[in-house]
């Protein structure tokens, strides 16, 4: 919905997972975004406002392997049982796990 002067939007957004490893992938809920500008002048300008809302949830964390070793052993896998190999020498935190919420204005 946007007027002459304002802009509103809300979404939420649900991504499926080409890897099958659906619960590193984050659901959205929501996403919500308005602006607006006054439509009086206050001290001879224009002001205007924008502010966004986002909420996120990722059930398992998301990690990436950045040496070969760990690529070749599996070390970064959602599978891998070894906690210990999934350090930041070996692998790269995409995604953490749970809800992010933020409001930006």
């Amino acid at each position: 919905m946007s007027g002459s002067r304002s802009f509103f939007d809300v979404r939420t957004i649900y991504y499926l997972s080409y890897s099958g490893n659906q619960s590193q992938v984050p659901v959205i809920h929501p996403v919500l975004d308005y602006s607006n500008v006054i439509n009086h002048s206050i001290f001879g300008g224009e002001v205007s406002y924008k502010t966004n809302f986002t909420s996120l949830t990722r059930d398992t964390a998301v990690f990436d392997p950045i040496t070969s070793a760990a690529s070749l052993n599996g070390s970064c896998l959602p599978t891998s049982a070894d906690a210990t190999a999934k350090t930041a020498t070996n692998c790269l935190l995409r995604g953490m796990p749970g809800t992010y919420t933020r409001l930006d204005g």
